[in-house]
């Protein structure tokens, strides 16, 4: 992923959430790609739908801010190789 990017979400997923988990099932209908992402996963997905777009810092710093956690350490690197398979599944996109 490279540094300064802004990113948005890509349109024309499907989402669906089961009454008996905090998980989220996305649908890819462009690759036809299932993936099973963490509450906290879509919540950083949800924030790439904001406008204007945002880059990877301010996307993480916004989901540390939503949760009450310090983007450091663990929580960084989370959110980063989050972000990193977001992109490389076709969940999000790099805004030019």
């Amino acid at each position: 992923m490279q540094v300064g990017l802004r990113w948005s979400a890509t349109p024309g997923l499907v989402w669906t959430q089961f009454d008996d988990s905090d998980d989220w099932v996305v649908f890819n209908p462009f690759s036809g790609d299932i993936h099973l992402l963490s509450a906290s996963a879509y919540a950083l997905w949800q924030l790439t739908t904001s406008s204007p777009p945002r880059s990877s810092g301010a996307l993480i710093e916004a989901l540390a801010a939503d949760t009450g956690y310090t983007a450091d350490g663990d929580f960084l690197s989370s959110a980063r190789d989050t972000l990193n398979f977001m992109d490389r599944a076709g969940l999000i996109a790099p805004v030019q």
